[in-house]
């Protein structure tokens, strides 16, 4: 069995800034929260961001741009649970930027249904890459979010079906699968 903290010794390890930390220092400080993520000097836009601006006066998007993983996820679920608030905006997570969606950032918007349910809010998701429309449909959220493939498709509270319109007691996967409605971004997928 491999001694943990021999292995922080032999593997260094460099974090987004350049500076050096090693394994052991990640396990050690475990509980404070992961280091901001600064733009690189080769000018990329960083792994992961998300930017919240409002979409209507009861609407609120919130942005995400890069990948969606076991590392990026935690920082996902607390960006999107602080703008849930009792009765606040609906909430729209725009996933078109996102080049990498794993099973964390499925929890994450089962987590943020439930919490905007519990709020009173609507809550939907923009999708239209193969990236994150695959995992939904393979899931079978695809059935449970509404799911719109542009921003601007999403109607606003009041104007029919919609984030206010998505609301459910609980979040849970149907158990007969529903036929998708043609206007839905998954249906053109092979």
């Amino acid at each position: 069995m491999l001694d943990p903290a021999a292995l922080a010794a032999q593997t260094p390890r460099t974090s987004d800034s350049g500076e050096g930390i090693s394994v052991g220092a990640i396990v050690q400080n475990s509980d404070r929260p992961p280091p901001a993520v600064a733009l690189p000097p080769s000018g990329r836009p960083p792994a992961f961001a998300v930017v919240a601006r409002p979409l209507s006066s009861s609407t609120l998007v919130c942005a995400v741009t890069g990948e969606v993983d076991l590392a990026t996820a935690p920082r996902l679920r607390a960006l999107l649970a602080e703008q849930i608030r009792l009765e606040g905006p609906d909430l729209v997570v725009d996933l078109g930027e996102v080049h990498f969606f794993s099973a964390a950032g499925l929890n994450v918007l089962v987590d943020a249904l439930a919490a905007a349910d519990a709020a009173g809010v609507g809550f939907c998701v923009v999708a239209r890459t193969r990236r994150v429309l695959v995992p939904l449909s393979v899931t079978g959220l695809d059935l449970v979010f509404a799911v719109y493939p542009h921003v601007d498709g999403v109607p606003a509270r009041g104007d029919g079906p919609g984030p206010a319109s998505v609301r459910s007691a609980a979040v849970r996967l149907p158990r007969a699968r529903p036929a998708r409605s043609p206007d839905s971004p998954v249906a053109d997928l092979p």
